[in-house]
């Protein structure tokens, strides 16, 4: 009895393995197509890692990233920004753009606090002014 529960974990164990692999294999074909060549699959493989690689004293991250403001003009709200991210935090500039481009910018920023005030009401999340009990650096 044992030899059949092993043999049949093993046997799922081999499958899910396999599985994996082949997973593997479909995001590396799915890279070629992407980026038109192998050259490109080290690049967009490797894009999750870099943001921790930063944060511990790597090359500096610089591609816009999601951070949280709280600035006078965008308060309490996480939303992606031109940021560098590095060994000491990151640090983010403020966006300048055409009218057109600021206006857009204040209505995604809008329909974000909206959001935001829906799962606050739904009770998921603390209301904003209860953020700094949680994590002391928010004001």
């Amino acid at each position: 009895m044992v030899v059949v529960i092993y043999a049949a974990v093993r046997a799922a164990a081999f499958s899910h393995a396999a599985a994996q692999i082949k997973m593997g294999e479909n995001n590396i074909s799915l890279c070629r197509i992407v980026n038109g060549s192998e050259a490109g699959l080290a690049s967009s493989c490797c894009q999750p890692a870099a943001p921790l690689a930063a944060a511990m004293g790597g090359n500096p991250f610089t591609w816009p990233a999601g951070v949280y403001l709280s600035d006078g003009k965008f308060n309490h709200i996480l939303m992606a920004m031109e940021t560098i991210l590095d060994r000491s935090g990151v640090h983010y500039n403020p966006v300048y753009g055409t009218p057109e481009e600021d206006k857009e910018l204040e209505r995604s920023y809008k329909h974000l606090c909206d959001l935001r005030d829906e799962v606050i009401a739904m009770g998921i999340i603390p209301p904003v002014s209860e953020w700094n009990k949680l994590n002391k650096n928010i004001e």
